[in-house]
Formats: C-alpha cells, sequence, structure tokens
C-alpha cells in the first residue's frame, strides 16, 4: 500500500516537477533493484514520467551484454543434428522497446545510431558473411525465451504530459545492470533523453555459488567432480542392493 500511494503522489507532483525544473524529461521507476533467488520467478517495474516538451516518447530496455552461441540444425542422412556453430558477439541479454505512436517514429539514421529496434542491433557473429536468416532464428530464439520483445510495446498516457509503462523482466534474466532509456522524439530527431538504470543481483545461496565458481574456478571444478562421483556411487549402491 505505501508503495502504491507514494507512485500515486508522484504521478501527481510529476508535471509540476517538469514544469519547475525546466527538464524536457522527467521520470521515476517503482524500484532500482531485482534481487534473484530460487524462488525468483520474474519482475515487473513500472516507469512513470511527464514531458515538458512537445514531441513524443521511445522507451528502450537493454540488458548486459554477453555472447551467444547458437546451434544451427542440419540434417545428415535424413537425422536432424546440431551441425555449424555461430556465436553473436557483445549482444544484449535483454532487449524491449516502447513507443507512443506507430508509424515512422525516426529517420532511418537515427534509428541506427541510437539502435532503436532489434533489427538496428549492431553486433558480430562469427559468420564470414551476415546471413539474415541466421540473424532472424537467434531473434526468435530471444522472444521465445521472453528476452526480446515480438513487437513494440505501447505507452499509456494519462493526458497530454503524464506517461506510463511496464516493464516485465522474466525469471530467466541475467545478472547486471539493465538501463531505461527514454527518448523525446520530434520531427524524426531525438530532442531529448533520459537513462535510468535497474540493477540485477544474485541474492542467497545461489550468489554464493556463483561467487565460489567465479573465483575459485579450478576448486569449483574439483568439488563438482567430487560431488558428481559420490553421486553416481550412492546410486549405483542404491541399485545394486534393491535389485537384488
Amino acid at each position: 500500500m505505501k508503495k502504491i500511494f507514494f507512485i500515486t503522489l508522484l504521478l501527481l507532483f510529476l508535471p509540476f516537477l517538469a514544469i519547475a525544473s525546466s527538464a524536457p524529461i522527467i521520470s521515476g521507476i517503482s524500484k532500482n533493484e531485482i534481487k534473484i533467488d530460487s524462488k525468483f520467478n520474474g519482475e515487473k517495474i513500472l516507469l512513470f514520467g511527464a514531458k515538458n516538451d512537445s514531441g513524443n516518447i521511445i522507451a528502450v530496455v537493454r540488458g548486459p551484454k554477453h555472447d551467444f552461441l547458437l546451434n544451427k540444425k542440419e540434417k545428415f542422412f535424413g537425422i536432424w543434428h546440431n551441425g555449424t556453430q555461430v556465436k553473436f558477439y557483445d549482444v544484449y541479454s535483454f532487449y524491449n522497446l516502447f513507443s507512443a505512436f506507430l508509424g515512422k517514429e525516426l529517420n532511418e539514421q537515427n534509428l541506427l545510431d541510437f539502435e532503436i529496434g532489434k533489427h538496428n542491433l549492431q553486433f558480430k557473429t562469427s559468420e564470414k558473411t551476415s546471413n539474415n536468416i541466421t540473424y532472424r532464428k537467434f531473434f526468435d530464439i530471444m522472444e521465445k525465451q521472453n528476452l526480446y520483445s515480438a513487437n513494440t510495446d505501447s505507452i499509456i498516457f494519462l493526458d497530454d504530459t503524464l506517461f506510463s509503462l511496464a516493464i516485465d523482466f522474466p525469471a530467466n534474466i541475467l545478472e547486471g545492470v539493465y538501463n531505461i532509456e527514454i527518448y523525446l522524439v520530434e520531427n524524426d530527431s531525438v530532442i531529448s533523453f533520459q537513462s535510468i538504470p535497474i540493477y540485477v543481483n544474485k541474492v542467497g545461496l545461489s550468489s554464493d555459488i556463483a561467487q565460489f565458481a567465479k573465483n575459485q574456478r579450478v576448486l569449483y571444478g574439483l568439488v563438482s567432480i567430487f560431488i558428481a562421483v559420490l553421486i553416481g556411487f550412492f546410486i549405483n549402491y542404491i541399485f545394486n542392493r534393491f535389485s537384488k
């Protein structure tokens, strides 16, 4: 209840804050940290704001960059198997696009410069030549995992000034810093920009294991092998005892 009351007050006073500060855009979020533990099943964060100038709003949510590996299915004597592997370098692990209006929001060069729209994302692959089919396959996989938005989501305007949007973070998001970028657009150009970070951190036992694996790689490997062997002996013992 306190969070709802606080957000309601902010929504009421945002237009006055925007006018008083003379800022083209002023906005905030319901929380700026997501904690991942064994019970984490996703999070929804509300962004709310006000614009002091004419123009419209585009919002982009970007996750930390990572390398991804895509296995291309190939047929060998009528049997499908994992064939050629394609590596994608420095790709956003999460990407969500919001817009308050339909149609052409920006000129093509601005879309490319600001990487607005997943087809304008700039990254490299291990393929020697660009392959649109490979890109589409990668985007399809990310969309099925709810890490990329399949379509442009809507920004809700409460009046000519106030706007809000809800960002859904799925349970399979990666740890790191996520950035919400708000663009004020007019006449096919960006006239103002704001960025808000969201910190995604692992907590509890999963965090301790991840830190141990990162800082003590050799020891973590040895412990993993020991546990695997121990479990193997235990299962073999149980099987032999009860099978008799």
